[in-house]
């Protein structure tokens, strides 16, 4: 299914210069603007790059083409200067779609043409293809003018800025830099020839600037490709940062679009789609990281957040994809720790780290996956144990700010009021008041610490001693009173319930005996469970509000597949949201997948590591059961 805009909403321009459109790879290259083709803020281009320090910079900013058909001029560009705005193109663009890739279509007389426009996964080049379609093709010719801005996202381009307006011309492509400082762009053709004819267009306006002053810039075109359609009804077009033939525009294009076809695919391709979104998680390392080895999910503030990044490692460790990147960025996490005193990081006192209440708990959790995965050797398990026993020290001395250990060895979450407040987000770890969960994880750190201490030959009796007496007092304070009534338990508790319990099924070390845990089960499917994904609760008003999130879906198809593999009306559940989660894709942007989707306009879709990284690992679940299952059918 494709967005569509159609030429009376796309001649209303208040509303269809509020709508864009955006195409993405996996590298963080993106193309972007209005559905009319206007550049209405600055960010707005059609060959945005990454670069250093996470700022973006517009290298082509837009094209300007018109058709000539029996030397009658169809211009099919629009574009806004400071005291003028031209929409000829309004004429005759008769729709924009947003399936696959973002697409116009024009249409005049005789003649229909479809421009549409890809970024290419691995090689980070730009291809866009106008494809003509009508009689008398020999009789039509195109010009089309590249514009080009070469500044961040954040600046201007002036008259001074372009020192060089000569392009070096070589065999179906030209070469061109502004300036030494620059980056060096190159345009690929696929028929026609480029004419070198430097020109300087002055006042750009970017009418939806946040800026009380108006936005107006200058741009360069160096010249213009010129197209007749004597011998073929298609030119390709491409834009890239390094020499290209230009040989093969075409069979590139169509392999992308072949690529992108995985996404509607059925659940044999499941694990490429992993791949997919591995491909969109390193990215999201790489262009939104403080550092180029750790996560981070606020952009803005270029702040680390530590207990974001080891969910993160903890899922790629979980998924199976990739295991020597997943070792390396466990390493990556020890050596961060190891060049802090643990204390010291608890308690805030690094500007560029963020460190929560989970924070602890998710380094812990995170070291002993790897361990359990691929430290076959014992290499890394005194250091991981040295680190938990640390951790664990620390909580039993009570020095750590976010909760305290009681006389029952049960944890308690001390409250700050930020945390009081009620937020219009949605707390993944721990709900507002939800020490459950604080001491599923302080059960399972201690568990951990004996495993490892017992391979190490220490003597870890207090521990083993500790996780008792925590499971008792668990069974006794959480446990016993909902399972005493499971059917009205979500009924009489409805602010004890929360989606990240799921984890005290799916940890290593169970605090609940398997009867209880299938008991726990339904009840979290029951309230949580969507075909969208996972319901998260926002506002404990009445009714208390939801927003759905794929963060923790695998997590509970990981316990249907442990506690209720036999229930295959479950599976058709999972099969709903992974379907789902395909057609937001499908319909948003091809690129990250979102890390709020539902029918609530209010919840914004913004990129999410957390939440691709999550969707690596459902991807990799459903493929360990539906592989089995069908070869098992046929």
């Amino acid at each position: 299914m494709e967005i569509q805009f159609h030429q009376k909403d796309l001649n209303r321009l208040d509303y269809s210069l509020s709508r864009d459109w955006i195409e993405i790879n996996p590298e963080g290259y993106y193309a972007s603007s209005s559905i009319t083709g206007i550049n209405t803020r600055r960010k707005h281009g059609l060959f945005v790059i990454p670069g250093f320090g996470n700022k973006y910079h517009v290298i082509l900013s837009h094209l300007q083409e018109e058709v000539f058909y029996k030397e009658v001029r169809y211009p099919l560009f629009n574009v806004e200067y400071e005291n003028h705005l031209e929409t000829a193109g309004l004429k005759w663009l008769v729709r924009f779609e947003q399936g696959r890739f973002p697409a116009f279509v024009y249409e005049f007389p005789d003649m229909r043409l479809v421009k549409s426009l890809i970024l290419l996964s691995e090689t980070n080049q730009l291809i866009l293809s106008y494809r003509i379609e009508g009689e008398n093709l020999s009789q039509v010719r195109m010009i089309i003018r590249p514009f080009f801005a070469f500044r961040s996202i954040e600046d201007s381009a002036g008259a001074d800025h372009f020192n060089n307006k000569e392009v070096f011309l070589m065999d179906k492509q030209f070469r061109y830099l502004p300036d030494r400082d620059a980056q060096e762009i190159f345009m690929q053709f696929s028929e026609g020839q480029f004419i070198n004819s430097p020109t300087l267009y002055q006042k750009f306006l970017y009418r939806k600037e946040s800026s009380a002053e108006r936005i107006i810039e200058d741009l360069i075109t160096p010249g213009f490709f010129e197209v007749s359609f004597q011998e073929t009804n298609q030119l390709f077009l491409a834009a890239s940062l390094r020499e290209d033939s230009g040989s093969d525009l075409e069979g590139k294009y169509v392999a992308e679009l072949e690529r992108r076809k995985m996404l509607e695919s059925t659940h044999e391709s499941w694990p490429e789609e992993a791949r997919y979104f591995y491909d969109k998680l390193q990215n999201f390392r790489r262009i939104y990281s403080e550092q180029m080895f750790y996560y981070t999910s606020d952009i803005f503030r270029n702040e680390f957040i530590l207990s974001l990044h080891c969910f993160i490692v903890f899922k790629l460790l979980k998924s199976g994809l990739n295991s020597s990147d997943a070792k390396a960025l466990v390493k990556q996490l020890i050596h961060l720790l190891d060049q802090r005193r643990l204390q010291d990081l608890f308690m805030g006192l690094d500007s560029k780290i963020r460190v929560e209440a989970v924070s602890p708990f998710m380094i812990v959790i995170t070291l002993y996956y790897y361990h359990l995965l691929y430290d076959k050797s014992g290499e890394m398990s005194e250091v991981i144990l040295n680190t938990i026993l640390e951790i664990i020290d620390l909580i039993r001395k009570n020095k750590l700010p976010f909760f305290r250990l009681k006389m029952g060895k049960l944890l308690e979450r001390q409250y700050r009021q930020s945390d009081i407040n009620i937020k219009n987000d949605y707390q993944v770890f721990f709900p507002i008041r939800q020490n459950f969960m604080i001491n599923v994880f302080w059960f399972n750190m201690l568990h951990m610490a004996v495993e490892l201490g017992d391979k190490k030959n220490m003597k870890m009796l207090r521990y083993k001693r500790w996780a008792k007496k925590i499971k008792n007092n668990i069974q006794q304070k959480y446990i016993k009173n909902f399972m005493a009534d499971p059917v009205k338990a979500p009924q009489n508790y409805p602010f004890a319930f929360h989606p990240s319990m799921i984890l005290a099924i799916t940890l290593p070390f169970s605090v609940l005996d398997p009867k209880q845990a299938q008991i726990f089960y339904r009840i979290l499917i029951k309230q949580f469970l969507d075909k969208n994904g996972i319901k998260f609760p926002v506002n404990p008003g009445n009714p208390e509000e939801f927003i759905v999130s794929p963060i923790l879906v695998a997590e509970f198809m990981t316990g249907w597949m442990q506690l209720m593999k036999e229930k295959d009306f479950l599976l058709n559940f999972y099969n709903s949201v992974a379907r789902n989660f395909n057609f937001v894709l499908k319909n948003g942007t091809v690129g990250y997948i979102p890390n709020q989707i539902g029918g609530d306009e209010r919840v914004i879709s913004k990129p999410s590591g957390v939440a691709t990284a999550e969707m690596i690992f459902f991807y990799s679940q459903m493929s360990k059961y539906i592989e089995p299952k069908q070869n098992d059918v046929s």
